[in-house]
């Protein structure tokens, strides 16, 4: 029962919350266009965000690619075995 009365409580705040937003979309449709300038606004401000973000990430992925291609030619190729079969004797002895 409590279960119930709980599912019930939800079931009217979200029909509260949808007759809300379509009052809100009824408003803005009839002509007030402030409020939708402003969301506007918003989603540029969000999009330009999230492209500087994508191209300072993009960079940043670049220059590591570059830095560990020169690591890698500079390294010397015994060291590199060495490494790569330390990697393969510790998946060894996790497995087991």
């Amino acid at each position: 029962m409590a279960k119930d009365d709980a599912i019930q409580a939800e079931l009217k705040e979200l029909r509260a919350q949808l007759e809300a937003v379509q009052a809100r979309d009824a408003a803005s449709e009839a002509g007030d266009e402030p409020a939708s300038s402003t969301e506007e606004g918003d989603a540029t401000d969000e999009t330009e965000t999230v492209e500087s973000v994508h191209k300072d990430l993009s960079a940043q992925i670049h220059d590591f690619i570059e830095r560990m291609d020169h690591e890698l030619k500079d390294a010397n190729p015994s060291m590199l075995l060495t490494v790569f079969g330390l990697g393969v004797f510790t998946g060894w002895l996790l497995r087991r």
